[in-house]
């Protein structure tokens, strides 16, 4: 492995025991970790160790291993293990959290249902956290917040099992060491007892600290427990070194405008009206598609589009979609999954004898769908489907058209053949939902289209077509559904990030795009989050994040009726 090699980069080479290495975005943490791995695997590891490498997003993951090919030959490789947290917790909790009690089968809690169930007791987020171990040792189900606690208590109560991945691992590569929460600390903690750690770092990108456990003092943890070699790279670029894209992120982060225009960066302002909105986010698409082609000679690979709120992600996707233009959606999966629970069941073959049964459960999954979306009107409205489905079950009329459009649908399955091709079974029916015209099972339907934004329907297809081999119908579509979302949300994660990608400034951290475009608007995507006072630190660093995940040119799309922004007022863009 050929990189250029100055004396912090060599002292990460050559210095044993733990080591922190920090530094900006871009400056070369990742290169070095991975030069770091070549030298250890090189000089000599037994047949049954690897490298681990640990990150927090699957996103991470695919970027970590595309620079992996890219860099070390085959033989090295294959002696790097590189994984999310999650998937790495999950391998310890199966092979061995029967030791802490719980029951011989373990399930992963999928985050759309741990929200409705939280939803169904009526739980505060504290309340519900409290209720996960129960639910843990009474069902055998893991909710992602007890992944780390409870592999920190396996190592706890079996040292000898700490003892088999010391073994296994030699050195542990912690990517994002600064976002690691109390739990995930404290798993690695007894990890690093044998195993040497080489934790990577920018507080500057520590973004999710709202969340409980993380804090701008764990790297100060870190170098307490660990007592490691520090080395700090600071902010030298190589992700976008012929621009002055991070010249621009840090002088937003520091507050030091200097006044003038930065290369790479570009900025223009979009009418209120929503056709002339959304018209200019399609047009500063095909500007940076342009601007892109023109610098690096080729079509550009990638484009991010952000936004701070689901809100503007949704705006900017209606609008990729006003022509279309093809592009990938992130953000909250949790009420897609849900509806696509509802289409996975009507997939499934049906009794005309137990009709009545079958609407009660169709009007429960439903009522899942609307609970989550946790307004008060869809939650009056959920628990109206459940008054319904008392009724149906206990054999009383209802008028409601929902249930009569239910019982329709079902008449109409019972005369219909599936063919045995899931990807157009599933359109029939998402398009006999749309049709229907009540607005739960429009809803439905439209919210299953995002599946191909999110690269779900593969892995989906993949697994209706095993059950339809096997039984000749869909017999247990709800379950190959399950079982290809926690394939891809737990052991999966290696997605090339080509394409249009729209998402939320917090959802892009991690990745990289040729291009960014990053939505400002008042409501939908503002630059500065409500209660973050003066100098607005939290909001600084956020966009920050946004603004480094740009190769070659940044684009700042604003809005024209509320063009002040105290962060980006004193900059010429």
């Amino acid at each position: 492995m050929k990189i250029d090699l100055d004396p912090k980069r060599n002292r990460i080479l050559n210095t044993s025991g733990h080591i922190l290495v920090t530094g900006g975005p871009g400056s070369g943490k990742t290169t070095i970790a991975l030069a770091k791995a070549h030298k250890v695997i090189e000089a000599g590891i037994h047949n049954n160790q690897e490298i681990l490498f640990l990150s927090f997003s699957r996103a991470a993951v695919s970027r970590i291993i595309d620079s992996a090919e890219g860099l070390l030959p085959k033989e090295i490789i294959s002696g790097l293990s590189i994984q999310t947290f999650h998937s790495f917790y999950w391998s310890i909790i199966q092979s061995f959290g029967y030791l802490l009690g719980a029951p011989k089968k373990l399930n992963i809690l999928l985050p759309h249902d741990e929200k409705t169930r939280q939803v169904d007791l009526a739980l505060t987020d504290k309340e519900w956290k409290k209720k996960l171990p129960e639910i843990f040792f009474n069902e055998g189900l893991v909710a992602f917040d007890l992944f780390a606690k409870l592999a920190s208590e396996i190592f706890n109560q079996a040292n000898r099992i700490a003892d088999i991945y010391n073994k296994k691992y030699p050195l542990i590569i912690v990517d994002e060491a600064q976002d690691t929460a109390d739990d995930q600390w404290e798993s690695l903690k007894y990890l690093a007892n044998s195993s040497n750690m080489l934790c990577l770092a920018d507080l500057s990108q520590q973004i999710y600290d709202f969340i409980p456990g993380v804090g701008p003092k764990r790297i100060k943890i870190i170098e307490e427990d660990l007592l490691p070699t520090k080395v700090n790279l600071g902010l030298s670029n190589f992700r976008s070194p012929n621009s002055e894209i991070n010249t621009f992120a840090k002088d937003i982060l520091l507050d030091k405008p200097r006044g003038k225009s930065y290369h790479g960066v570009t900025f223009s302002l979009f009418p209120p009206q929503k056709n002339q909105r959304n018209k200019k986010i399609r047009q500063a698409l095909g500007f940076t598609f342009k601007r892109l082609k023109k610098k690096i000679g080729r079509n550009p690979e990638s484009i991010a589009l952000l936004a701070a709120f689901d809100k503007g992600v949704t705006v900017i996707s209606e609008a990729l979609n006003e022509k279309p233009i093809r592009h990938k959606v992130l953000f909250d999966e949790t009420a897609v999954i849900l509806s696509s629970r509802v289409i996975a069941y009507f997939l499934e073959p049906k009794d005309s004898k137990k009709q009545n049964q079958q609407i009660v459960n169709a009007l429960d999954l439903i009522s899942d769908v609307l609970k989550v979306k946790g307004t008060k009107t869809s939650i009056k409205r959920a628990h109206k489907l459940e008054e319904w489905a008392k009724k149906v079950i206990s054999g009383k009329s209802t008028r409601a058209k929902v249930v009569k459009v239910l019982q329709n649908i079902l008449s109409e399955l019972s005369d219909y053949d599936f063919q045995g091709n899931p990807a157009k079974d599933w359109i029939y029916l998402r398009d006999l939902f749309y049709e229907t015209g009540v607005n739960e099972l429009k809803a439905i339907s439209k919210n299953v289209e995002y599946l191909i934004h999110f690269k779900r329907g593969k892995r989906i297809a993949t697994n209706l077509l095993e059950d339809w081999h096997q039984y000749g119908s869909y017999k247990n579509a709800r379950e190959a559904l399950s079982s290809a979302i926690s394939e891809d949300q737990i052991l999966s994660g290696a997605d090339n990030e080509s394409g249009i990608y729209v998402m939320t400034i917090h959802k892009s951290k991690g990745k990289e795009f040729d291009g960014v475009i990053i939505l400002r608007d008042q409501y939908l995507s503002p630059f500065v989050w409500k209660d973050d006072p003066k100098p607005f630190k939290k909001s600084r660093k956020l966009l920050r994040v946004g603004v480094t995940r740009a190769r070659y040119n940044v684009h700042i799309l604003s809005s024209a009726i509320y063009p002040s922004c105290p962060i980006l007022d004193r900059h010429n863009l």
